[in-house]
């Protein structure tokens, strides 16, 4: 088929270049090589010749990276003296170089050729108006090129065949094709074998011909297979990978790691927040990616557009890059953003919620409001997005207090079942100084998580600071009920046993809040008591010695010994 695709293009009196594009390993220039040698037998007059350059520096053979002796061209000035010399006019090599330039194009002109411009990435951004004259001039004259590229030259988006891996078929016929030259049993290649190797090298015929080679020195292909999974391969992967990261940018590579570091898909706000790099820059570098295939168009997985990187592809990445310092950074930077993630599950809403975190704790506030005021049209009273969003006003600068208050009351009517959700309107709540609406919030959260400890402790905390303030205000009887409800609550927080670690933490203020409710309401027994328990389980909590120091001098209570004694 990309056979049938250049011979459409060779035809064609008006079009005068194309590019073969795709992944190193895959044949473009081998494919290039067939199609060139098609040209010298078929090509039809004015066409006399067909001339290949070729940049390449270096080549993968046989398992090993090999440099080539010297490239045909590396600039305009060997290139043009390249093409004279394959012209026969070697006497005019010494010119200047627009005597050169003008005489090749004479010649491109009188003598029209196919020009085979082989791995062009390997010019030097220093000598790209090589590219310009094969890409611009030549075009110009009778003759015709053909580029190959890891990525699509510029201005080329139009005229390029996409060189992917070999189909299982292609495979087939390739495979029985290479026992020959190596010597090698076909009947070990049974087809459910070439279909595992065509999905193990990702129908890359030089992987393929590496894994064929490393079958001939193994017990079994089944082993090879395996071997090249784990390890063998990685050479062959790495000198592919590397020759395309040699062309990108820092912004790029950088991008490149943020979407490898993760298990699956990332969001492009996920790359943002990783990297920390604008909307404009990930633009760019996604885009300069996605020319060069390392990383695919997005597409929606679980209702949110994403970005996944091939599985070969991000194992290699992470073994050929993980020692580095920018992969260190960047991996440190996806565990610390995402341990802020809400545990949402997954589909659809949870990937709409990680996006808007993400763009929270990238300060687009606005964006994630849009985007969950969106999701909200399609899934109206969803009680995850309602208390995201009220997480996002509270997040807002300044906060909006009354909007976030408003998401997470209609989230817990609709009977919202994340912790996260409740903590979020306790705290916003206590930063107002709204007791009494922060108790609400998490008892409204206890109605459903009727043992969670984290809730009952802000109910017990909440209620112990609203009795403060009312006794501060001569609500005494009313103070009492507070504190009564609110020394019941954190003894209950107390009792509840839990093996996270975040929540067993929990109990120091717990203990603190119950001595500090106990003083309150004057229970000098129950504040020694919660306070030998306290500086039993948490001896090093400074919180302690300070908070014992303030209680003894006025209540004379003497040495904070005596308060574990």
């Amino acid at each position: 088929s990309e056979l049938g695709e250049l011979w459409e293009w060779f035809d064609d009196p008006v079009s005068r270049r194309w590019a073969l594009v795709g992944e190193g390993g895959k044949g473009k220039s081998a494919l290039a090589y067939n199609f060139a040698f098609e040209v010298k037998l078929k090509a039809p007059l004015p066409f006399q010749t067909v001339l290949w350059l070729s940049a390449k520096r270096r080549r993968f053979l046989e398992g090993t990276t090999k440099q080539v002796g010297e490239p045909d061209f590396f600039d305009l000035e060997s290139a043009l003296s390249r093409l004279l010399t394959y012209y026969g006019w070697v006497e005019e090599i010494s010119n200047p170089t627009e005597s050169k330039r003008i005489r090749t194009l004479e010649l491109l002109t009188e003598f029209p050729a196919l020009i085979i411009v082989d791995d062009v990435d390997s010019i030097e951004s220093e000598n790209e108006s090589v590219i310009e004259f094969f890409s611009l001039q030549v075009t110009q004259t009778k003759s015709k090129v053909l580029f190959t590229s890891r990525r699509v030259p510029f201005g080329m988006g139009g005229t390029k065949t996409r060189v992917a891996g070999f189909s299982n078929e292609d495979a087939e016929k390739f495979i029985l094709s290479r026992c020959q030259l190596l010597d090698l049993d076909a009947a070990v290649f049974d087809r459910a074998t070439i279909q595992s190797m065509t999905l193990v090298t990702e129908g890359s015929p030089l992987y393929i011909e590496d894994l064929m080679r490393l079958t001939a020195v193994v017990k079994s292909a089944k082993e090879a297979i395996e071997k090249w999974k784990t390890k063998a391969g990685s050479e062959a992967r790495k000198y592919a990978l590397g020759r395309e990261c040699e062309l990108l940018g820092a912004d790029a590579r950088h991008v490149l790691l943020a979407s490898c570091v993760a298990s699956g898909p990332v969001s492009f706000a996920e790359v943002e927040g990783v990297t920390g790099l604008s909307t404009e820059r990930v633009t760019a570098a996604l885009s300069e990616l996605q020319v060069l295939f390392l990383i695919p168009k997005p597409r929606l997985i679980e209702g949110e557009q994403r970005f996944e990187v091939n599985v070969n592809t991000r194992a290699l990445v992470r073994d050929t890059f993980g020692s580095t310092d920018l992969y260190r950074r960047t991996e440190t930077a996806y565990r610390t953003l995402s341990k802020g993630l809400p545990v949402t599950g997954r589909g659809a809403v949870a990937a709409i919620v990680r996006q808007a975190v993400f763009l929270v704790k990238g300060s687009k506030h606005v964006e994630g409001e849009a985007l969950l005021l969106n999701a909200l049209q399609k899934y109206e009273s969803d009680p995850d997005l309602l208390g995201v969003l009220g997480w996002v006003y509270k997040a807002w600068h300044p906060p909006r207090v009354i909007d976030a208050r408003e998401r997470f009351n209609r989230a817990s009517q609709l009977r919202a079942s994340r912790t996260e959700m409740y903590e979020h309107w306790c705290q916003m709540e206590l930063r107002e100084h709204e007791w009494s609406k922060a108790a609400e919030a998490a008892e409204r959260g206890l109605k459903i998580l009727s043992n969670n400890k984290t809730l009952l402790y802000y109910a017990g905390y909440s209620r112990g600071r609203l009795g403060r303030e009312l006794l501060g205000g001569l609500h005494g009887t009313r103070a009492q009920k507070e504190l009564d409800t609110a020394k019941s609550t954190l003894k209950r927080a107390l009792s509840v046993s839990s093996l996270d670690a975040r929540e067993k933490a929990l109990n120091a203020d717990i203990f603190r809040a119950l001595v500090l409710v106990c003083e309150l309401t004057g229970d000098i027994d129950g504040m020694r008591h919660y306070f030998r328990r306290w500086t039993t389980e948490y001896p090093e909590d400074p919180d302690a010695s300070s908070e014992w120091e303030r209680i003894s001098r006025k209540h004379r209570l003497g040495s904070i010994s005596n308060a574990i004694t």
